[in-house]
């Protein structure tokens, strides 16, 4: 999908892969997600304005606490409200997996990040309403343990792609999780799902299968030259 313009899929939906810095925001009762991944410590990425920022993981170059307070400090100056954050695959990125676990979990959920709107899921659901009332229920799961997965799930955070999903590498290779593939069939509420991991299969689809008639795949890396990608949902 490289269209400049907008692709509408349905009345209350419409996916941006280009656009330029003016694209304005749909009206109230949209909510309009900006989805990133793979961005590896780097912070000169153009992230584009929204009211929920997604970030499916490899935040970090290496996993250091270092690293980490590097990404988080860019995150906090985003403008968005909310920022959900999930876990990568670079080595001790997750908090519970760093050698200094604890200091990871207390920056990552520390007051200040938390006051700048940044929550990190690790299994974890998240639910928000926007200022029209709409209530998005949101969930983070950083690796491979997806029958936690609640069926109301309406936003999905994961780092890996499902199964022939976005996932192709520049080999031609389908690096998906088919347990993950399997696991969205279930989840006919999940209307976005967001990942990364792949950054040459950086792009949006929408399910073809008519159970799943309307939910948007974004492979959200943007360590290749991927842009930003935008969600609007009503």
């Amino acid at each position: 999908m490289t269209s400049s313009e907008a692709t509408a899929f349905a009345e209350s939906l419409r996916v941006y892969t280009e656009y330029d810095e003016h694209l304005p925001h749909p009206g109230s009762f949209w909510t309009r997600f900006v989805c990133i991944s793979d961005t590896h410590s780097r912070t000169r990425y153009p992230v584009p304005p929204g009211d929920v920022l997604l970030h499916a993981g490899d935040l970090c170059r290496y996993g250091s606490l270092s690293d980490l307070n590097t990404t988080l400090n860019w995150l906090k100056e985003m403008p968005h409200p909310l920022k959900m954050l999930d876990a990568g695959n670079e080595t001790g990125e997750r908090p519970s997996c760093l050698q200094g676990a604890l200091s990871a979990q207390l920056l990552i959920r520390s007051t200040p990040v938390s006051e700048a709107g940044i929550r990190y899921l690790q299994h974890e659901f998240f639910e928000f309403a926007t200022s029209s009332g709409k209530r998005w229920k949101v969930y983070g799961s950083p690796v491979h343990i997806y029958a936690r997965i609640p069926s109301n799930t309406d936003i999905l955070l994961t780092h890996t792609p499902p199964y022939r999903v976005l996932d192709r590498t520049r080999k031609g290779k389908h690096a998906g999780c088919p347990r993950l593939a399997a696991r969205i069939k279930t989840l006919p509420a999940c209307r976005l799902h967001v990942f990364g991991h792949i950054h040459e299969a950086h792009g949006a689809v929408v399910a073809k299968d008519p159970t799943t008639t309307g939910r948007v795949s974004v492979n959200a890396a943007v360590a290749s030259g991927g842009k930003a990608i935008i969600v609007d949902m009503k």
